[in-house]
């Protein structure tokens, strides 16, 4: 069994093992997603970021994905940075899925 008590530093974290995802960079909240969609069975995961961060959307739609994004040391901000009408900043795939506080 694994104890871990959360990310140690910026990057994408599995959060059943504590160890961290070399192949994500630190704060690429796209990249984290796009891990996590082809990699949804090793999870859960946990994207820890250390600055605030600009995205222009992402799709979560690996079965049974789960990705929890936590800030590290304050409160970070994700800014969307696409204006496009209709855009998201995440779109959930399939429908049931639900973005928890």
């Amino acid at each position: 069994m694994v104890i871990w008590t959360g990310p140690t530093e910026a990057g994408l974290w599995n959060a059943a093992t504590g160890q961290r995802v070399s192949a994500v960079p630190a704060n690429d909240v796209a990249a984290a997603v796009a891990h996590v969609n082809a990699n949804a069975a090793s999870g859960p995961f946990t994207l820890a970021i250390d600055d605030d961060v600009s995205t222009s959307g992402s799709t979560l739609s690996g079965a049974n994905a789960n990705l929890t994004i936590v800030g590290i040391g304050e409160q970070r901000e994700i800014r969307f940075i696409n204006l496009a009408n209709n855009q998201r900043l995440f779109t959930l795939n399939p429908p049931r899925a639900a973005v928890a506080p």
